[in-house]
This record gives structure tokens, sequence and C-alpha cells, in this order.
């Protein structure tokens, strides 16, 4: 038997049958791909897996749509075994309210903003006490830096975060972008034109779990797989600009790939989001691991529209330990299911209660909308006369009446009171929402729960919300070192000219850092120190405020440098002025760097040498200044020299300078004597 609500749908249940039967419970013909020896034979291998790896996942792709639409507050999508496709339910009754009382919106929310107080430290180890490796390791951190700093990574958290919160999943694609980073110059391409060269930079790119799909949905990790299909909708202005091949674009859904059939039939009742894309295509990238046939691994990337490969090559990235090459993925979880590739998202759990506290909130609508409005029991003849079957009583309204007749005066049924069963259920769901997602009511409602009012007691629901999504914290920090080492690895394979890189140091000193790929590691990188999620801006600021008062960020002198206070309670630019010796120790540090590069630098003697000596000699007691030529540290020892040189020329003048004013006070001396003696004559 059929659920009764099937019968409200307009599709004929024998041909939503037909449908299933044809487009998901036939499994494609397998092909065995060592076989393969034309195009056409590797695209039809390539699409008929990817459509037995999307039936396979299928099961997963449509709870990932239906947390999608409890998110958006579509909270009567069904999904529906027989067309394999979100359905929602129509109304079974008039008065029946279907309101979204959306309390896992701000579930949702809360976790993401707990996340992306994430702030990952990256630090590279050395690998020995060798000069070499502590040099490698100082350049690496600072690589990292820059490549937090400036790739967007914050941005590209957050998206990844939405992710994996929404479906459990998100993927990270850590690829080498060859039209990214400073213009080198100009080459002919082969048109009569030219087009420019540039050096090229990493790029993480964060993918969504409806576009990856790996062998098996069974596999533990990435690791365990051996290809992945990244298949997607393209622009066709992207197939152009990459392969040169102009395609006809057609309307693609860019979540679920496969045809669905209540995507028309039930528009009206699933509302106007479409989730399609217009003038697309579908791009697949086949991903293999190096095999015995292929030990550099393989790519295929093909497309529909096209009987012909885009490209087919081996693994373009050595982004494994060793020298391996490993497929550019990394996946990043919510909650890991043991044996399963996908992971689990908290929403799972929260449908089951956002439903039933949808039922309680709206039967208790209904019998508040039912008591204010009221039933009327009226009689037959006073109902045609008044037409209150369809105007009802409205106030100053006549009823007419014939009481001769014996008609009723028109009433309204009593109502008995709400049962409180029904608010205990709600406060029920209410606790559940809590006890599931680990979110209590001070991070979802800003609000201290009943009967708490204890600072030490709110203080432990704080620790225990940290405590319940440090989990997902764990596989974020998991997941980001190894997308960092994946990148690391790209600059070691890509980066072959030598780079600058920007440092501001203390006192805002900025220096240029020369670094290629054979200065850094991808080995021993860590995450520095333990992130807390839960660690507001008020508390980081209590805390560097007390170590200040202790004593802490104090120079020789016993000076603080409000510089660098203001920065980390993140006050953002002050314009804090400059006084002489930062002054100094700017300009110092940037003759640093102009002498590191060959290009000696003049002193003037109304520098304040003291000052220049201290950085020039802190530079020069640095590894990187081992890693100079001979003659660029025999500049820097000139350069010293000079310093040292105007300090002794100060001494001697000063020193000039105290017997010409103790010779002088002699003579006054003297002369007071002489006009003594004389008065006393």
């Amino acid at each position: 038997m059929y659920n009764d609500v099937y019968s409200k749908i307009t599709t004929p249940i024998q041909f939503a049958e037909g449908f299933a039967r044809k487009h998901y419970n036939e499994k494609p013909k397998r092909r065995y791909k060592r076989n393969l020896r034309t195009d056409q034979e590797k695209i039809s291998y390539i699409k008929d897996e990817y459509e037995r790896r999307r039936i396979e996942r299928l099961y997963f792709e449509l709870k990932w749509q239906l947390n999608m639409a409890f998110i958006e507050g579509e909270q009567y999508q069904y999904i529906c075994n027989i067309t394999n496709d979100l359905v929602e339910y129509p109304k079974l009754l008039k008065a029946q309210e279907r309101e979204a009382y959306n309390h896992i919106l701000p579930i949702w929310t809360t976790r993401q903003a707990k996340l992306a107080r994430l702030n990952l430290t990256f630090k590279a180890r050395p690998a020995s006490n060798n000069t070499d490796d502590v040099n490698n390791a100082y350049v690496t951190t600072k690589v990292l830096n820059q490549w937090i700093t400036d790739g967007k990574m914050n941005k590209h958290q957050n998206n990844a975060n939405a992710w994996m919160e929404s479906t459990g999943t998100a993927f990270w694609k850590t690829i080498w972008d060859f039209t990214k980073g400073r213009k080198l110059g100009m080459i002919p391409d082969g048109n009569g034109g030219a087009i420019y060269m540039h050096e090229g930079d990493a790029e993480n790119v964060v993918c969504g779990p409806f576009e990856i799909f790996p062998d098996s949905s069974y596999n533990s990790d990435i690791e365990f797989c051996k290809n992945i299909i990244h298949a997607r909708a393209v622009d066709i202005d992207y197939i152009y600009d990459n392969w040169g091949i102009d395609l006809m674009g057609e309307k693609l859904n860019v979540f679920a790939q496969g045809l669905n059939v209540m995507s028309n039939l039930t528009h009206s009742l699933r509302g106007n989001d479409t989730k399609q894309k217009d003038n697309v295509v579908m791009l697949y990238e086949f991903y293999e691991v190096p095999t015995k046939d292929y030990p550099n691994g393989r790519v295929m990337i093909c497309c529909d529209k096209h009987d012909k490969l885009l490209y087919e090559g081996e693994l373009p990235y050595i982004n494994g330990a060793y020298g391996k090459r490993e497929l550019p993925f990394k996946m990043q979880r919510s909650i890991v299911r043991p044996g399963y590739f996908w992971g689990k998202s908290i929403i799972d759990s929260l449908i089951p209660v956002q439903r039933r506290y949808n039922a309680i909130k709206n039967r208790i609508t209904e019998y508040m909308k039912s008591a204010a409005i009221g039933v009327m029991i009226v009689d037959e003849a006073t109902a045609e006369l008044n037409n209150l079957d369809s105007e009802g009583i409205a106030p100053g309204d006549m009823i007419i009446y014939n009481k001769s007749d014996n008609t009723q005066v028109p009433t309204y049924m009593q109502h008995q009171g709400m049962p409180s069963e029904f608010f205990n259920q709600e406060n029920t769901d209410m606790a559940n929402f809590t006890k599931i997602s680990g979110v209590s009511e001070i991070s979802r409602d800003s609000s201290a729960p009943t009967g708490v009012e204890s600072g030490r007691a709110l203080t432990v629901l704080n620790e225990q919300d940290e405590t319940r999504i440090s989990l997902t914290a764990k596989q974020i920090q998991d997941c980001m070192l190894e997308v960092a080492k994946q990148t690391m690895y790209l600059y070691k394979q890509f980066a072959n000219n030598e780079r600058l890189l920007r440092i501001v140091g203390q006192g805002d000193a900025v220096k240029l850092l020369s670094w290629g790929k054979n200065t850094i590691t991808a080995e021993d990188i860590i995450i520095e120190g333990i992130a807390r999620i839960s660690e507001t801006l008020t508390q980081k600021r209590n805390m560097i405020l007390e170590l200040t008062g202790m004593g802490m960020f104090r120079d020789d002198t016993g000076r603080i440098d409000d510089s660098k206070i203001l920065e980390m309670l993140e006050f953002g630019d002050a314009n804090v002025s400059m006084d002489n010796k930062r002054l100094e120790k700017v300009k110092s540090s940037e003759q640093n760097i102009k002498m590191s590069m060959g290009q000696p630098q003049p002193v003037y003697f109304f520098e304040l040498h003291a000052v220049a000596i201290d950085t020039h000699t802190e530079y020069m007691l640095s590894a990187e200044y081992e890693q100079l030529d001979g003659s660029i540290q025999m500049l820097f020892q000139q350069h010293l020299m000079e310093h040292i040189q105007y300090i002794q020329q100060q001494m001697m003048q000063q020193q000039m300078t105290q017997q010409s004013q103790g010779q002088a006070q002699q003579t006054n001396n003297r002369k007071q004597v002489n006009i003594q003696e004389g008065a006393n004559i």
C-alpha cells in the first residue's frame, strides 16, 4: 500500500515506478579500464563510472538535500523512495497550519560562528640543528603565514565549514594555477599575439560533496580510494578558455546532476528554487593514484557534448611525502562515520526533533485560531437568511431570526483549555535541540537557561559547548594540516624562481625575505598551540591586559611596545606615531634587505648609531645571514664598522668637549681667585 500522500501528487504511480526502475534501478554496464584504447572508450568508462557512483551514493545525496532544505526553512520536504527525490506533502485539511519554526538555522549558524574562531597557526619545525634546516623552517613558517593571510583562507574556511555543517563533508582541492602570481614576461601564443607568463601560485578550492565521486562510498578515507571523479557543471566559457572548444550549453541542476522526475511536475509545490544554472556543461575529471600500469598516476578530463578527451596525462602534482604523487583532495568531516566515506552532520539528528516541534507549535496555533475566531452553531434557516456560512459574524452585525418558527439563536461552541501535554512536549523538544546539537541557550539564544543564575554554572555550560564541538574542530585542524602540507609540496615543485616575501616585524619593521623551492620544507609542519573556539574577544583582551600588568611585552629598557599591544587587542591600525628609535630600527631593517641583495648602503652622521648597530647585529646573528655570500657578508661588516666609527667619533668629540669645558672652568676659577685676592689687597 502506498502512503496516502502520494495519491495527492500529480504524478501517476505507474509512471513514477517506471521512471525509477529505468534511471535508478538499472546499473550501467561496467567496462574493464585496462583495455581502454580510444578516446570514446575512455569517455564511456568515465561516464559509466560516474553514473554508477552517483546511484551508489544517492541515499546520502538525498539526505544532503533534505538537510539544506531544513536550513532554508523548507521543513515539509520528504524523501520519496519511489522517485528518489524530495517532495512536499500537501495540506490534508483546509485549516491545517504548516508554519516552520526553524531552530535548525540558529544552531547551524552558531556552530559556524564558533568554528570561525578556530584561528590556526602553522609552524615548521627544523629537522635538525643544522643551520640550513633552521633557516628553511623559519622561511617555511613565514610562507605559511603569508599563505593564510593573502590566500583568502578565512573566506575559503567559512565556505568549507558551511558545506561540512550542512552535509557532513567538505573537500579541499589543492592545485597549481599558472595564471596567478607576478608577471614574468610575455611569450608568443602561436597566432601572432602574445600572452603573459606568470610565476604561478597554489590555489585551494573548496568543493561541495555533490561534486566528488569516490570509487566507493564505503572507503573510510581518501587515502583508501584508488580513483576519484570530480564532476561539476561549468560555464561553456571555461571550456573554451582552457581547451579552445566552443560548445552549446544547457540548463543543469548544480546539486543533483541526475534526472529528477518531480522537478517540473511538482514545481508549484516545491517553490521557485530550481537549483539550476543555465548555459553550462558537465565536466568530468578522473584522478587515479599511481598503479602498476601508471606509475605516476593518471588524469583524464572530458565533458558532455564532445567526443574526445580534453586532457590525458599523469598526475601533475608531487604532493605527497617522499616525492609521491597523491590525489589532490583532502576531506573535512563534521562527524566521522566508521566505515563510511561521507561524514555525518548534526542536522541529520535534528530533523526528527524539528518535525515534531513544528507539529506541536502548529497544533497550538490551530487551537488558538479556533478559540479566537470560534466555531458557530446555527440554525439552518438563520444561516441562509444571514449568509453566516460565507460571511460569519462581524462586530456590529445584526442577526435576524424568527422566534415564532423556533429558530435557534446562533451560538459559539465552547472550547476546553489547551491540554498541558502540548506545552510539556514543546519544552521537551527544546531540550532535545540542546541535547543533540551541543549548543546551549547561552550560545544559541544569547540568554541564560531557566533557573541558572550562577556565574560558575554559566561558565560550565560554555565549557560544555566547547567540549561538544571540539570533535569537529579537531577534524578541521587535521584536514587543514594536510592541506598546508600539500600546498608546500606544490611550492617545492613549481616555485622555480626566487620569490620575495614581505614581512612586518617588531616595531613595524618591514623586510623582504627571498625564498624558493629549495629554502622551504613540507614534512615538519605542525599547528602551534591549541585554538580555543569559545574564547571571546573580551576574554582575550582581559588576559592580555593582565599579562601586561605582570610585566610582559616590555623591552630591555622596560618600555611597552604599544603598537604590538594594540595589534594583539585587535584595535586595528591605531596610527601610533613612531619615535626616533623606532624609525631608526625600520630604516636599518630596510638596509638589511638591500645589503642582502648586494646593494651598499650609506651611513649618515645624524643616525642613531647604537640602535642601528643592534638591528644589524641581530640580522647578522641569524641563520639567514649565514646563507649569504662572503662578499655580501663583508658588505655588512663594513657598514657596521662605519656605524662604530661614527660612535667613536662622537665619543672623541664628547671627550674633547668635556676637556675644553674643564679647561674653561679652570680658567674661570683662576680668574675668580685673582679677583678675590685683588679685592682683599
